[in-house]
């Protein structure tokens, strides 16, 4: 017995003609806006390390290169394991200023001006060695001029 061929037992047939790709925008929903977010903390890294950023970043964070590549150009966030380790590393008081930038955190304004203090203190004793050094050489010259008339 043969079947017969019919459009009810035959596969649906595919269109000819394929779909448009739709443009960006519609794909995106028009309404949706395309920003790449960068963190300030990155922001201020690149600050730090103009060169080889993505390579310093990795070293200071133990992410992979790829990773903080991703960071720098705001395709990818730092997670808080990033964030800790670049909060401990050598620029962790760059990180965390960066972090805090514009915050009005009562705890944040008492510790900055205590960081400013401190600074201002290093500040004070380097100019007093400067200046006790220059008057140990001014008073060696005048000695040995007094010792030569």
């Amino acid at each position: 017995m043969s079947k017969s061929v019919t459009s009810t037992n035959l596969p649906a047939k595919r269109s000819s003609h394929r779909r448009a790709k739709a443009p960006v925008a519609q794909l995106c929903n028009e309404n949706r806006t395309i920003v790449q977010s960068i963190s300030p903390i990155i922001l201020a890294f690149k600050t730090n390390f103009p060169r080889k950023t993505a390579l310093e970043l990795a070293l200071r964070t133990g992410e992979s290169v790829s990773f903080c590549e991703k960071c720098l150009i705001g395709q990818r966030q730092p997670g808080a394991a990033m964030l800790s380790a670049l909060l401990r590393s050598d620029i962790g008081r760059t990180v965390l200023t960066a972090l805090m930038a514009g915050s009005d955190a009562a705890w944040w304004r008492e510790f900055s001006r205590q960081l400013e203090l401190a600074a201002l203190a290093r500040q004070q004793a380097e100019l007093q060695r400067t200046a006790e050094a220059n008057r140990e050489r001014l008073m060696r010259a005048l000695a040995g001029e007094g010792a030569a008339s």
